[in-house]
């Protein structure tokens, strides 16, 4: 009996499947058809609230050892645009589909507990990222160890401080933001591998 119910327990509990020691350790979706479903919660500044995003994995290359993943994004069911990541065992770098930069760092790796730095994105505008470390998360999709990382944009417009939880082999788990008055979280609803 008591066996039935840790087993139970135990599985109720969904952790992201180990890396093989020969694969390297990448915190983004790198296959052509993965798909997040995330679920959102709060309210934007501009009075929006609520929702479901869809990204979807359009393209991948490889370039110099480092992944460039395409994404599609929909919000409630309408196209609500494009974006490119690169990806490494360095971390994440996230840039303009258009781009031919590797974009700025969202996710720096090795990621130990109190690294920090920072990006400078135009005039008056600078994003301060800092490690905030590991820790357990839990989801919709299930409960995961995660990188936490923490970031403040410093704008004379939008003030923001964000936090995101990222795991490997899916990337985002979570996402915590709040802008002026506003605030929103996402959560990762399920993810689909790709085919």
């Amino acid at each position: 009996m008591r066996f039935s119910i840790l087993l139970l327990l135990t599985a109720s509990i969904v952790f992201a499947a180990p890396i093989p020691k020969d694969k390297p350790i990448l915190y983004f979706p790198t296959k052509v058809g993965d798909k997040r479903v995330y679920v959102g919660h709060g309210r934007g500044p501009d009075g929006a609230s609520g929702g479901e995003i869809i990204e979807i994995v359009t393209a991948v290359e490889v370039e110099d050892g480092k992944f460039v993943v395409s994404l599609s994004k929909d919000f409630n069911g309408e196209q609500g645009g494009k974006f490119k990541c690169h990806v490494s065992t360095n971390g994440l770098f996230q840039t303009d589909p258009d781009s031919q930069d590797h974009g700025r760092p969202i996710l720096k790796l090795p990621a130990t507990k109190g690294d920090t730095w920072e990006v400078v994105d135009s005039p008056g505008r600078k994003t301060v990222y800092v490690v905030a470390g590991e820790e357990e998360v839990v989801v919709p999709a299930g409960k995961f160890k995660a990188i936490r990382i923490d970031s403040s944009i410093e704008s004379k417009k939008f003030p923001q401080k964000e936090s995101n939880w990222y795991v490997p082999g899916i990337g985002c788990v979570k996402h915590q933001c709040s802008i002026g008055p506003g605030e929103v979280t996402l959560l990762l609803k399920t993810f689909t591998p790709g085919k």
